[in-house]
């Protein structure tokens, strides 16, 4: 919007020296500044409106993609709250829009109508020039920055292995019929392995004490851990989590606790010389008459996603599928494909057919489970997109203006023997003076926006300076090519034209 706005100031003075005669014979016939600001105002009204058009006709015509970048359906965007907000800041463009010029047009002297009207050279372009390049560079570094967090986020090794990994969950469904599904599962072609589980890695994790069963401190909570409750015997291993110590439960008395659980019971008790064989009491599980043994120690895997980690230690205990309430169903296969999660949600929906049976690929849920992320990220590069496309314009405007206000300065400089490449670097060097500086400004507002928004992430990419190098380096190739592009009509012309009304 700023930079739109911006956009606009600059093309509608940018016809300053044109339009000065036409300001300057209303003031003869009487043209007060009521007068000047009231044309303003007309034309900023039939733009606003013509803007608010074609907005409405962008918003259905991309419906399906502005629904994936807010998150809700576009008819829920059309609230009193939105209106307002939008009738906000259209009355807002409407009146910079209309009094900025109407400012400066009612400065124009009546003498203008008599002779040629000289613009000085005016240093508010210089700052409109800075403020978009600014923005753009800021915009861009942070979607290369975001790009980079997003794919890490979605691609990262959590501790555990989900490709071509698929699952279900049958909450609600009686649990006899698990068994059957299993063996109905196993038997499809191009299935590994299924297992079942009270809990995946990418759900939330609820949450029991570990507590002392024994000495003087009986019945005394120690700390709190992530509970994953139970889970087949083979999932572990469908999974890829290794094992440090020991192994899965075999018992419905044994529970595998993970690395970190180890590291925060040494702060009671010595286990020194392993954590295999030692006895734990853990709330809703047991009380201090029935321990649990511990079976093995497996690495911490993440619990959760990088921007809501659950960082605590965690447990696992053994189930059975058909005894034990495990409403997740966790499918390997050789290859994930469409028909084969069809024939898959078929062969469960025929044994359930009072529920409605979805498999899913776990890298897609992991995906899902980064949407609002994914949704960032793809704003920021459409707002990146339109942001640079919109400066170039305003670029383009501003070396047409200069080019008109420079014209017999340069046709001068011809005249001495300057080069079509001498003049184009003229304007060149003056305009990357201005944009380095903007870029440099824009880098450190990008590197600030985007140490902040890492901070919702567990883990997180280093900053790299690669990111603003690749950011800068788009950022000047358009700027010199427009600018390049805009100059060389009047630095290859004939002098001639410029200086014959002199």
């Amino acid at each position: 919007i700023v930079i739109s706005l911006l956009n606009y100031i600059l093309f509608s003075l940018s016809a300053l020296a044109k339009r000065s005669k036409e300001m300057g014979v209303r003031k003869c016939f009487g043209a007060g500044k009521s007068a000047i600001y009231g044309i303003m105002t007309r034309e900023a009204s039939i733009d606003v409106l013509s803007a608010s058009i074609t907005a409405v006709i962008l918003i259905l015509s991309f419906k399906n993609i502005l629904e994936d970048l807010v998150g809700v359906p576009v008819n829920a965007l059309f609230t009193a709250p939105a209106y307002f907000t939008a009738a906000g800041i259209f009355i807002l463009i409407f009146f910079v829009a209309a009094f900025v010029p109407g400012f400066l047009y009612s400065r124009v002297p009546i003498s203008a109508a008599f002779r040629s009207f000289s613009e000085n050279k005016r240093y508010w372009k210089h700052v409109l020039l800075l403020l978009q390049s600014g923005i753009c560079a800021l915009l861009l570094s942070l979607m290369f920055v975001i790009g980079a967090q997003y794919d890490k986020a979605v691609n990262d090794k959590p501790g555990y292995e989900y490709r071509n990994l698929l699952w279900t969950v049958l909450t609600g469904t009686d649990k006899t019929t698990h068994p059957g599904i299993i063996h109905r599962l196993k038997q499809i072609p191009g299935i590994t392995d299924v297992q079942m589980s009270y809990s995946l890695p990418l759900e939330h994790s609820s949450g029991n004490n570990i507590y002392a069963g024994e000495g003087p401190d009986k019945g005394k909570e120690l700390f709190n851990v992530a509970d994953q409750y139970e889970a087949t015997s083979g999932l572990f291993e469908m999974l890829e989590i290794p094992f440090i110590q020991g192994n899965y439960p075999q018992t419905e008395t044994e529970v595998a606790v993970s690395e970190s659980f180890v590291s925060k019971m040494s702060d009671f008790e010595d286990w020194s010389d392993g954590a295999v064989g030692k006895r734990i009491y853990i709330t809703e599980h047991s009380d201090t008459n029935n321990a649990f043994t511990v079976s093995g120690v497996y690495k911490d895997y993440r619990i959760g996603t990088l921007t809501s980690t659950d960082n605590r230690a965690s447990i696992k205990f053994l189930g059975k599928a058909g005894l034990t309430y495990m409403p997740f169903m966790a499918i390997k296969v050789d290859n994930i494909s469409p028909e084969l999660i069809a024939t898959i949600q078929k062969a469960i929906q025929d044994r359930i057919p009072e529920k409605e049976i979805e498999v899913k690929a776990y890298k897609d849920s992991m995906r899902e489970a980064y949407a609002g992320e994914r949704r960032m990220k793809n704003t920021i590069l459409a707002g990146c997109i339109i942001s640079v496309v919109i400066a170039l314009f305003g670029l383009t405007g501003y070396i047409r203006d200069e080019s008109r206000r420079r014209s017999k300065e340069m046709a001068i400089r011809k005249i001495n023997g300057a080069s079509a490449k001498k003049i184009v670097c003229i304007y060149l060097v003056e305009i990357l003076r201005i944009c380095t500086i903007a870029i440099i400004l824009g880098n450190i507002g990008a590197w600030v926006a985007a140490d902040i928004w890492l901070m919702n992430f567990s883990e997180k990419i280093s900053i790299s300076p690669v990111f603003f190098i690749a950011a800068d380096t788009v950022i000047l190739t358009l700027i010199i090519t427009t600018v390049v592009a805009g100059s060389i009509t009047m630095a290859r012309s004939n002098p001639v034209e410029y200086l014959k009304d002199e």
